[in-house]
C-alpha cells in the first residue's frame, strides 16, 4: 500500500516509527519534508546521514553501519539515494537485514521514479512504508497547503490561499516560500 506524506506525518506525530521508509516520486520539497518531520519527532540525540550509494565509500558506510552492532544506542537516520547500484550480493544483505532490524536505525530510500519496477525494488518497498512523493495533482494542491498550514500554526485568509495556488499551479516549493514569506512579514499574525 502507497501513504501519502500526510498520512505517514499523522502517524509519526503518534509516535508511530517505523524503522524504514520507501519514498517514491520525484518531489525533492515533499522527500525533505517528509524527512525533516520524522527527524524532529525520533529524538534529540538523532543525526542524519545522506549517503549516495553510487559512491563506492558511501555503500562501504551504510554496510558496515548495519552489519555492525553499537555497544552505544544512538539513532541514526539514513536517507539512501541511488541504491540501485549497489551489487547483488549487497542488495541480498540490505533485504535480510530487514529480517532483523536494528532498533537505532531508520532508513530512507528514495527512489525518483515512482513507476520503476525490479525485484530489489518490490523487496525493500514491501518491508518498508511506502509514501508517494510525486507532485500532487492540480485537485490535491488546496488540501496539501492547508495541511502544510495547519500543522505550521500558520493563519491564512482563504482569499490569499487561493491567490498563491492560482499563481505557482504545482509547484509545492514556491507556495510554501510564498506562504512564509507573507507570515514573517505579518509576523504570523492572521493574514
Amino acid at each position: 500500500m502507497v501513504y501519502s506524506v500526510g498520512k505517514v506525518i499523522r502517524e509519526i506525530n503518534s509516535k508511530k516509527i517505523n524503522h524504514s521508509y520507501f519514498l517514491s516520486g520525484n518531489d525533492c520539497f515533499l522527500q525533505d519534508f517528509f524527512i525533516k518531520n520524522l527527524f524532529n519527532k525520533v529524538s534529540d540525540n538523532t543525526q542524519i546521514r545522506y549517503l549516495n550509494l553510487e559512491e563506492d565509500n558511501d555503500q562501504r558506510i551504510i554496510l558496515d553501519e548495519l552489519s555492525s552492532l553499537s555497544l552505544f544506542s544512538k539513532k541514526t537516520i539514513y536517507v539512501l539515494r541511488n541504491f540501485k547500484k549497489l551489487s547483488l550480493k549487497d542488495k541480498s544483505f540490505v533485504v535480510k537485514y530487514f529480517d532483523n532490524p536494528s532498533l537505532d536505525n531508520i532508513i530512507i530510500f528514495i527512489n525518483d521514479d515512482f513507476y520503476s519496477k525490479n525485484n530489489f525494488l518490490d523487496s525493500i518497498s514491501k518491508k518498508s512504508i511506502k509514501i508517494d512523493v510525486r507532485t500532487p495533482f492540480q485537485n490535491k494542491i488546496r488540501e496539501w497547503v492547508e495541511f502544510y498550514i495547519k500543522i505550521n500554526h500558520l493563519n491564512f485568509d482563504n482569499q490569499i490561499i487561493d491567490e498563491i495556488i492560482n499563481s505557482y499551479h504545482d509547484d509545492i516549493s514556491n507556495i510554501v516560500n510564498e506562504l512564509e514569506k507573507i507570515s514573517l512579514f505579518t509576523n504570523d499574525t492572521y493574514v
